[in-house]
């Protein structure tokens, strides 16, 4: 079941309506067919009000939640982000899947809990840094590691005394030929080491992983890769005894460190391993999680890498430091076993119960079982292709000192959704809008989180807007965060490119060379975008012209025009795609097939995936060193004769661009099925040889994702070059191309 509450929304479609457009907009999800959608965005119904849950106004990707168990679980809040793709979210909900809490970054902030001290910290990671906020959800504090040093994403625990507890990354260039045969000359390996640093940013102690641990001793890491992990520290704790653990993925090991010395005061799992294990019990294998229980037990998230057969698990450990036995005293795993790769945590609740969360694409972000194993709670995303780094519970009762502002552009007007979270008590919002930075005038209040703006606004103008909170009393809050938007509003039939025809020369178009390809960009006398191009590399992406900001709904018609022509016949690709991360494609258009003669090429396609304002289209020039030329791009709204009619069905399966590419060591591979059947998904070189299967099995219905570590069937690491992927599904065979780098 979805756990929202439609009585208490203010949008004009129920939450469960819009999830249920959010599943259909990944073919067929959870049962639901696309026949069977409401209507939503037909042209009577211009001014389609955002989704409000439980008063809180919640943007066109918001992360919706699917509870499909409920039965008393603890009573605090769930806090968690998306990771690592967008959208970026940070979030606290309630035991409804309501938010209490949530902001949209532009990378993501991982790592997101409540510290002992009772702020709330997240990575800040384009900063170099942590950051913590209090109750009212102002930053008020920052953590850092030693100057030469990269604060490392995945831990950080504050103490009461202000002292906090950070993983430090400082890499090394190590020519590892001399240490291994096939090593490379120029090889990166990771550093990892602990740092406690007091509560004014100054070093307490180092614990170096350079000093500490030997980079062999990770047995499953490629000594012949560029890039060397041995160690990746990942999990930090303070046992009770004052001294530090910390989990060694790479090395299958949690380490006790003295908290006074440098000295290690024992080893759990790994080639060095104190402790004799039960008889026949698994050890751990690639863990990314210890706490410490009050009882002195510790329960560590076993992700179970390399284990035959893979399977991830919970469990609970008690240590004999004078015998160095192990005895387990809990465990947890699904029925049948259930397996993530990486991330995932685990927490002993204040109820008794223990939360975990398997943090990949296709398995619950949060399972809370009692100690018998029965479950009372589970949750997952709607959208299926969405992860999280970790899950956490805690007591909480944040009120916002401002409001939080974020804008949605639309074609016919501009969309503010603001929420002063954890305040009841708001009478109104004052918009304040202007055609300059921190402006002072009120355009607009209202009384609901969320706000049209159209008539107030002048088209093809850049404005700033900043709102505030008014109460029962009139006091009125500070100035939320400013936003700024060039405003584009376009009825449906006009061309919702800027400058498509390059009157306006280069203007609104960007240019994005990815690698070292030789090529430039001008405007032909004739008037048309010139790709002069002399090494183009090998593939279309490495060259990369852009136009942004293209607003596209769920469910509407679209045509995408263009005229192109080469100076010798070549392939590009020209689609409208996602701007940021899987950079999805919504046309129906790929690689084209250009002439010498200059042709005008037209697709018309539905959106099919959830509502996207910023959308680019994307013209992929690379893989050819022979010049193309484009004019008049066009991407127009179709007014449909029948507002409201019924929306397609979606037959065919979809195999979307594979991330990132090139790559190195590996790449994710996404596709959607229609319906539950058989897929065969295999990668091949360029020149039709196959090199391995990924997927040969019967799959459900839904959006799928696959990691391509660049091995064959026999293990052995594939050169750098141009492969292929090819889907067969569905009485369908999908393509795709992708470049490894070694």
């Amino acid at each position: 079941m979805i756990n929202f509450n439609p009585d208490k929304t203010r949008s004009c479609l129920t939450p469960l309506a819009t999830c249920l457009l959010f599943l259909i907009s990944q073919t067929i999800v959870a049962g639901f067919k696309c026949d069977e959608s409401p209507a939503m965005n037909t042209h009577n119904d211009r001014f389609t009000d955002p989704v409000v849950l439980n008063g809180v106004s919640v943007p066109a990707d918001y992360p919706f939640i699917n509870i499909t168990v409920n039965e008393n679980p603890d009573a605090g809040h769930i806090f968690f982000t998306t990771a690592w793709m967008p959208p970026h979210y940070s979030m606290i909900l309630d035991n409804s899947g309501a938010p209490v809490w949530y902001r949209k970054f532009e990378d993501a902030h991982v790592d997101f809990k409540v510290q002992p001290d009772g702020r709330l910290t997240m990575t800040d990671l384009r900063n170099d840094q942590y950051i913590a906020m209090d109750q009212t959800y102002t930053v008020v504090d920052s953590f850092v590691v030693p100057r030469g040093y990269r604060p490392d994403e995945h831990e950080l625990q504050v103490l009461p005394n202000g002292h906090y507890f950070l993983i430090a990354r400082r890499d090394s260039i190590i020519d590892m030929s001399q240490l291994i045969e096939g090593g490379e000359t120029k090889a990166r390996v990771y550093g990892n080491s602990l740092v406690e640093m007091d509560a004014d940013d100054k070093i307490v102690r180092m614990w170096s992983g350079w000093k500490h641990y030997h980079m062999f001793d990770a047995v499953h890491e490629n000594f012949q890769n560029i890039i060397i992990d041995p160690v990746h520290m990942n999990a930090v704790a303070v046992d009770l005894d004052g001294h530090i653990l910390v989990s060694c993925r790479a090395m299958n090991e949690i380490t006790k460190f003295s908290r006074h010395t440098d000295e290690v005061i024992w080893r759990l799992g790994g080639a060095n391993d104190y402790f004799t294990w039960p008889e026949g019990e698994d050890r751990i294998n690639y863990q990314h999680d210890i706490r410490v229980l009050p009882d002195g037990n510790y329960t560590i998230f076993d992700n179970g890498n390399f284990r035959t057969p893979e399977y991830s698990r919970v469990i609970e450990l008690s240590l004999d430091t004078e015998n160095w036995s192990v005895t387990k005293v809990w465990e947890y795993r699904e029925n049948p076993d259930i397996y993530t790769p990486y991330m995932g945590n685990t927490q002993r609740l204040p109820n008794g119960n223990t939360l975990i969360c398997w943090s990949n694409w296709e398995l619950p972000k949060l399972t809370e079982v009692r100690p018998d194993g029965s479950k009372a709670f589970e949750m997952d995303f709607v959208n299926a292709t969405l992860r999280t780094y970790r899950t956490f519970r805690f007591p909480w009762n944040g009120k916002a000192a401002i409001p939080y502002l974020i804008i949605e552009p639309g074609a016919y007007c501009v969309t503010l959704l603001m929420n002063k979270f954890g305040d009841p008590d708001v009478a109104e919002y004052r918009i304040y809008g202007g055609t300059h930075p921190n402006p002072d005038h009120v355009i607009t209040t209202t009384a609901k989180p969320f706000v049209h703006l159209t008539s107030e606004l002048q088209n093809q103008n850049n404005y700033y807007f900043r709102v505030t909170a008014v109460n029962s009393q009139g006091q009125e809050s500070g100035f939320s965060n400013e936003e700024t938007l060039f405003v584009n509003m376009v009825s449906p039939g006009e061309n919702m490119i800027m400058n498509g025809d390059f009157s306006d020369g280069l203007n609104s178009w960007t240019w994005q060379i990815l690698s070292s390809v030789a090529a430039n960009w001008d405007i032909t006398n004739d008037g048309e975008l010139h790709c002069n191009i002399h090494a183009g590399g090998s593939v279309a992406t490495l060259i990369q012209i852009q136009s942004s900001n293209i607003q596209l709904r769920y469910g509407n018609t679209y045509l995408f025009e263009f005229d192109a022509y080469a100076d010798q016949n070549r392939e590009a690709e020209i689609a409208v795609k996602k701007k940021d991360p899987p950079f999805t494609k919504y046309s129906q258009t790929g690689l084209t097939w250009l002439t010498t003669e200059k042709t005008h090429f037209t697709d018309e396609f539905v959106m099919k995936s959830p509502s996207e304002f910023h959308a680019n289209v994307r013209l992929d020039v690379g893989g050819s060193d022979h010049d193309v030329y484009f004019d008049n791009i066009t991407v127009r709204e179709i007014i449909t004769a029948e507002a409201g009619q019924a929306r397609p069905k979606f037959n065919d399966c979809t195999l979307m661009n594979n991330y990132p590419n090139p790559f190195n060591p590996a790449t994710t591979i996404c596709f959607s099925l229609p319906e539950t059947s058989h897929i065969e998904l295999k990668v091949y070189i360029i020149t039709g040889q196959e090199v391995t299967t990924l997927v040969n099995k019967r799959m459900s219905a839904g959006v799928h994702q696959v990691i391509w570590n660049g091995k064959n069937d026999f293990g052995t690491l594939s050169p750098s070059g141009l492969y292929i992927y090819k889907l067969k599904a569905v009485n369908s065979v999908k393509t795709g191309k992708m470049i490894l780098l070694r």
